[in-house]
């Protein structure tokens, strides 16, 4: 692991519970790392170090260590509702894509 994956993981890992959330603002903050360097090391902490890290965006938002499996559920069921919106706007540029190859895009 990595010194600034390492720092994230040291804070991340005192926030157990959805109300005990870190915001990614206060990690940027106490890390000095960039926002998006955070969520680089996020994932890298789930995928590669086999760290179950949950994100909650209500208040307070920020990333938590679960203390149940209803809020590791409640994590999966928000990544696939996006996962699902994600999918959408995909398909909707697949159909954007088609549609100026073939000059039929309306430009308003």
């Amino acid at each position: 692991m990595d010194r600034d994956t390492r720092a994230v993981w040291e804070i991340v890992k005192k926030h157990v519970g959805r109300d005990g959330a870190v915001s990614r603002k206060d990690l940027v903050s106490c890390t000095g790392i960039s926002d998006r360097s955070v969520r680089d090391k996020m994932r890298s902490l789930r995928l590669e170090h086999n760290k179950i890290i949950c994100y909650s965006d209500g208040k307070p938002g920020g990333y938590f260590i679960p203390n149940s499996l209803e809020e590791v559920k409640a994590c999966r069921n928000r990544e696939w509702s996006r996962e699902n919106k994600v999918r959408e706007n995909r398909r909707y540029y697949d159909e954007a894509v088609v549609a100026m190859s073939d000059d039929q895009l309306m430009l308003v």
